[in-house]
């Protein structure tokens, strides 16, 4: 069960924005320049911070970090 948190918590914060920085070339195209580049920046900033916190959040879970980085 902790390990499926765990796995749950990389899936949305490193994987998800991973892949939605694929959708930023239709947000440019089809919404607005500001949109793609706010967006885009967000994709990077939650990836950023869910990496750096994975291994807190694994102590916390009592699961090893390293089964999904």
């Amino acid at each position: 069960m902790r390990t499926a948190l765990f796995f749950l918590y990389v899936v949305l914060f490193i994987y998800a924005p991973f892949g939605a920085l694929c959708a930023v070339p239709l947000l440019f195209f089809f919404y607005s320049m500001f949109a793609g580049v706010l967006f885009m920046m967000g994709s990077v900033v939650m990836m950023i911070a869910g990496y750096v916190f994975a291994p807190k959040v694994a102590a916390w879970l009592g699961v090893s970090p390293d089964i999904f980085l």
